[in-house]
């Protein structure tokens, strides 16, 4: 079992349109979890939380958990 935890944050700054692709204050958190079990079957389960960036965050709404699962012979 392992443990994932992923935070990132866009501290200061704009970039310029139309590319936006760091947005002052935005913040995304992830958090999962990863198992194996026998060397052959493995399950994920994770969320991830968009958040800050004000009005001009276009995935502050955007929030979403996976499940996955896999079966290796």
């Amino acid at each position: 079992v392992s443990p994932r935890i992923v935070y990132s944050y866009d501290f200061e700054g704009t970039t310029a349109a139309p590319y936006s692709n760091y947005l002052e204050d935005r913040q995304a958190l992830n958090l999962g979890i990863d198992g194996t079990l026998n060397n052959n079957f493995k399950l994920g389960l994770s969320y991830s939380n968009f958040f800050g960036g004000h009005v001009n965050n276009k995935n502050s709404d955007r929030d979403f958990a996976s499940f996955s699962a896999s079966y290796s012979f």
